[in-house]
This record gives structure tokens, C-alpha cells and sequence, in this order.
């Protein structure tokens, strides 16, 4: 008994997000290719275009736009019971560069009941901050600000057990540090003064850019079960547990129904939801006495909110008894609808019909992809 090699493979991908005025789509494609019995290899290019005009956009900007792409290589190789990989991942935006190096082994044991893996990864990050003309164009990179560096560090283990034929398990652990620039360029944080005017009997505060520690670092633990059911359906659930040194906490639990139909059609309906309390030096508005804080931020990814989303998947294989140089083929349509609800975090855009009413909104996400096996 060994461990084997993933399959040779294509996919190609239109992802897109809408929610609180921002539009992220684009195409993604995958290659794989194995070379022999113990090499695999794989390129990847995955494209954002971005049209914003979010919450944070509203308060303290205007509406923009911009692209993202990424770029990743990768391979695997084989002996015996073990896979080695790597790989490597590069991303561009006008005021972000990511380079990523990943690394993991993964070992088959007790006759491929079990498999134990354990992997890192190192990324080496420049953050830049962009100057716009009054339209929201990119008009080149601020040189007051300059170039901010960010290093990643990534380490991960995890225990896959089959405890029955119809049971397995995963349990996987993660910690990430993020050392350098940590924060947005873009976002501040509002500030009341006595200066301050009121629109709509609500007080409008002034704001001042937010300051972050340099070092944040969080550890997340992952418990996951596949229940195989007797006519052929699935079960999948998931609990994940996360914190880190800046006090934020979350709990996301998932769960997940694959059921197929007839020889080509699959369907999956799943339901998840996500819990999170803010970070310790997050505050929705400060003093004016407390601008001289070590650390201060008003993101609302560091407020406590939870989130709901519900989603289904349709899946349609064909070509199963092959063509041409294709073994079989697939397309995939899946939604998901996620409802975001902030506890201390409120709406201060002077045209919102919610000022300053705590802030909520939705999101939808759309992919569409189609593979082929050779």
C-alpha cells in the first residue's frame, strides 16, 4: 500500500462576489500534469477585478477600482508512503506585492488508515498606498508613505483517521505570524472632538489613521468528519476554534449534505456560521483624549459580528466513458448567500438612511467552473 499522486486534471473557474458595494470577479485556471509514477506538477493563475465602494470607501474615500493577479506554481513527489510538495505563489496589485513559499509532507500509516501531515509556509510582503485623483483613479504610489514590509510565517499539522467504513475524521492545527506592517494605509479611525457637527440629531466625528502592533500572531484548531451514509449520500461537519495576541476570539461551525442523483448529477446543501469578538484595542469611536493610545483601529474585521451563510452546489459529470484525449469531464455551478451583522460597529455614512444604526449587509458569491480529467 502507498500514497498516490493527485489526478491529471484542468479546471477553469468565474468566481464573483457582490456585497456593501463591492464587486470581486474574475477567472481562475488549473493545470495539472504528473510526470511518471512519483512527480506531479501544477500551475495556477487566479485574477480579481475590484470595484469598491464599501463602508470604508463611503466614510472616508471615493468609490475605486483596481485589479489583482496571482500566480502560483507547484509539485509533489511521491516515495513510498510519503508525498513531499512545494510551491510557490505570487500576487500583484497597484499597492500590494505577496510572494509565498510553501512546504509539506504528508506520511500514510497503519495501512493508509491514518496519515499525519505537516507543512509551512514563509511569505516576504510589500504594502504600498496609492494616490487617486478626485474620480477614484490610481494616479501612481504615494512617495511620503513608501514601502512597508510584511513577513508571514505560516506552520500546520494535521491527522486524518478512518475509524469505519463509513467515518473519517480530521484534526488539524494552524499558527500564523504576521510581523511588520499590519494594518490598511486606507482605513482610520473616527475620533470624537468638540468641533464635531451633528447631521440628523447624529454626531459626525473626525477621523485619524489607525495604528496597529507590528507582530500579531494566531493559532486556529479544526475538527472535520465525512460520514458516509447508506444510499450513497454524505454528511460533512466542522468546527473550527480561533484566537490571536491582538484578544480576538471566533468559533465557526459548519455543516454539509452531498447527495447524489442518478449517475451524472450530485447536489451538496450546507449551512455555516461564523462567531467572533473584537479586538482588544478596537473601539467603533474614540475620545479625544485617547488619541494618544499605543494602538487604535476601527476596521470592522476587528469589531465582534457573526455571520450566516447558506449555499448549495450543483455539480453535472459527462463524458464518462471519455473523448478524445479527455477520461471524463464536469461542470459545477455554486452560490452561497452570506449576512453579515456587526455588534459595535455603526453605519457613519452621511447618505445612509442608517446612520448611526449598527451596521449589517449581504453578500453574494457565484462560481462556475467546468474540469476535465486526461
Amino acid at each position: 500500500m502507498a500514497a498516490i499522486l493527485p489526478e491529471e486534471r484542468a479546471d477553469v473557474l468565474y468566481h464573483r462576489y457582490e456585497g456593501d458595494g463591492v464587486t470581486i470577479d474574475g477567472p481562475s485556471i488549473l493545470a495539472r500534469k504528473n510526470f511518471g509514477k512519483s512527480t506531479s506538477t501544477y500551475a495556477n493563475y487566479y485574477g480579481d477585478s475590484v470595484s469598491s465602494a464599501s463602508i470604508d470607501v463611503r466614510t472616508g474615500g471615493s468609490k475605486y477600482a483596481e485589479t489583482r493577479d496571482e500566480y502560483s506554481i507547484g509539485a509533489e513527489y511521491l516515495v513510498d508512503n510519503s508525498n513531499l510538495s512545494i510551491g510557490y505563489t505570487n500576487s500583484e496589485e497597484n499597492d500590494y506585492t505577496s510572494n509565498t513559499y510553501h512546504f509539506g509532507i504528508s506520511h500514510n500509516m497503519f495501512s493508509d488508515l491514518t496519515t499525519v501531515a505537516l507543512g509551512m509556509s514563509y511569505g516576504d510582503d510589500e504594502v504600498r498606498r496609492n494616490q487617486r485623483d478626485a474620480n477614484g483613479n490610481i494616479i501612481g504610489n504615494d512617495p511620503g508613505f513608501g514601502k512597508k514590509p510584511l513577513e508571514r510565517r505560516n506552520y500546520r499539522l494535521g491527522l486524518t483517521q478512518i475509524f469505519t467504513k463509513n467515518l473519517i475524521m480530521n484534526f488539524a492545527f494552524e499558527a500564523v505570524t504576521d510581523e511588520g506592517y499590519t494594518q490598511n494605509p486606507y482605513r482610520t479611525a473616527r475620533i470624537f472632538d468638540p468641533s464635531d457637527v451633528f447631521v440628523n440629531g447624529v454626531r459626525i466625528p473626525s477621523f485619524q489613521q489607525e495604528n496597529y502592533p507590528d507582530v500579531r500572531t494566531s493559532n486556529a484548531l479544526a475538527i472535520r468528519a465525512n460520514y458516509y451514509l447508506s444510499y450513497r449520500a454524505a454528511l460533512h461537519t466542522e468546527y473550527k476554534h480561533y484566537t490571536d495576541t491582538w484578544g480576538i476570539k471566533a468559533n465557526i461551525f459548519k455543516i454539509e449534505y452531498i447527495h447524489p442523483y442518478g449517475e451524472n448529477w450530485s447536489f451538496d446543501v450546507r449551512y455555516r456560521y461564523y462567531e467572533q469578538e473584537q479586538a482588544d484595542f478596537y473601539k467603533d469611536v474614540y475620545a479625544q483624549n485617547e488619541t494618544n493610545l499605543l494602538y487604535y483601529g476601527r476596521d470592522k474585521e476587528l469589531s465582534s459580528f457573526t455571520n450566516q451563510t447558506f449555499g448549495f452546489t450543483v455539480q453535472y459529470e459527462f463524458l464518462q466513458q471519455g473523448w478524445w484525449h479527455f477520461d471524463k469531464a464536469k461542470a459545477t455551478f455554486a452560490y452561497d448567500r452570506i449576512d453579515f451583522k456587526y455588534d459595535n460597529f455603526t453605519d457613519y455614512d452621511t447618505n445612509s438612511i442608517n446612520l448611526g444604526k449598527l451596521f449589517k449587509y449581504s453578500a453574494d458569491v457565484v462560481q462556475i467552473y467546468f474540469s476535465v480529467w486526461y
